[in-house]
């Protein structure tokens, strides 16, 4: 029994230990790769466009803004990886967790925000598609990556000491969650609706759209550092 109990723990502190890696290169990725397709966009602006944006293929105008992104192939590949690693990480925590409702819905969670970037990254914010009416799909990606982010940090952070996790990361997680849900809230005033007469875009809707992203982005990092300190401080002979 003690043995199988020691495999058991030496497994869940592998597990945290790959999840941490993950939750980390999927962080710093994002914001490596999206500064090199920023980097030769033209006149790219990140207070004004959109993240998405650097993912367009052609040349063309969508909300007054000019889209022209040489790199949308980084871009694109930037946005289906950070779902796939998230939901990657997150099935591997929940291997860990003890029964509950709580970590059934943050992989459901986790599952529609891999699905939400997958069709960011597969449907673009493009001239074109405001014209063939696949634009709509774009949004629909982006709000069901945004809403599920946001609403799998939430569970985390309460469901957290399952874990062991401290009420500070649960704080954490629950702030960044805040953040992030009144960015996407001023933004969707700000920015209007998404129908084939669409307002130009805001000055800040840069700003607004990256504070839902990067409260999420943000959030993975420190997870993934508390996940492999976890990990490290538990393997450590006592």
């Amino acid at each position: 029994m003690e043995s199988a109990s020691f495999d058991q723990l030496k497994a869940t502190y592998t597990y945290w230990r790959i999840a941490g890696a993950v939750l980390v290169a999927a962080a710093l990725g994002w914001f490596l790769l999206e500064l090199i397709a920023a980097a030769k966009f033209p006149a790219y602006s990140f207070a004004r466009n959109y993240i998405s944006d650097l993912g367009v293929p052609e040349l063309g105008t969508v909300q007054g803004r000019t889209l022209n992104s040489p790199l949308s192939l980084v871009a694109n590949f930037m946005f289906v990886s950070q779902g796939v690693l998230f939901l990657l990480a997150a099935v591997l925590v929940v291997r860990t967790a003890t029964a509950g409702v709580g970590r059934w819905l943050f992989l459901l969670l986790a599952l529609g925000y891999a699905i939400g970037y997958v069709v960011i990254g597969t449907y673009h914010g493009s001239e074109r598609a405001v014209a063939n009416g696949t634009f709509k799909l774009h949004v629909l990606g982006g709000s069901l990556a945004f809403v599920c982010g946001n609403l799998a940090i939430i569970v985390a952070g309460l469901s957290a000491h399952r874990l062991g996790a401290s009420p500070a990361y649960r704080n954490f997680s629950l702030g960044a969650s805040a953040l992030g849900i009144a960015s996407l809230a001023i933004l969707m005033a700000s920015s209007g609706s998404a129908t084939d007469t669409m307002p130009p875009s805001g000055p800040w809707d840069g700003i607004w759209e990256r504070g839902g992203c990067y409260a999420l982005i943000l959030w993975e990092l420190v997870t993934g550092v508390v996940l492999l300190k976890a990990a490290q401080k538990s393997l450590q002979p006592r």
